[in-house]
């Protein structure tokens, strides 16, 4: 817990010092994971979520919630974001959705 809470403080520092215009914060849990695109004022702007997605493995998943997420984003005509993986580290899931966003021409 100790080293999550560390990830995440860093994390937050260096995102918060490229003053972006857009971020993407993933939350993770055991069992599910979604994302938001969160503009500078701290409004949601689009998000998803893989409660409804039922088939396929949880990498999967996240793929496709990166691709919905990148749809959602394209449909308010963001094409550029910054990736907050708020403390978790960049491998399986988180990774996945974030190469989800890319395929569908995001830039992260």
């Amino acid at each position: 817990m100790q080293s999550y809470l560390k990830r995440k403080r860093r994390t937050n520092v260096t995102l918060k010092a490229q003053h972006p215009d857009y971020r993407c914060v993933v939350v993770r849990s055991l069992k599910h994971i979604s994302a938001q695109l969160i503009d500078a004022k701290g409004n949601i702007v689009a998000s998803a979520s893989d409660l409804k997605i039922t088939k396929w493995t949880k990498t999967e998943r996240a793929l496709e919630v990166g691709k919905l997420l990148a749809k959602n984003a394209l449909a308010k005509k963001i094409s550029a974001c910054v990736f907050d993986r708020n403390g978790f580290l960049y491998h399986g899931r988180v990774k996945s959705l974030c190469e989800g966003m890319r395929e569908w021409g995001i830039t992260v």
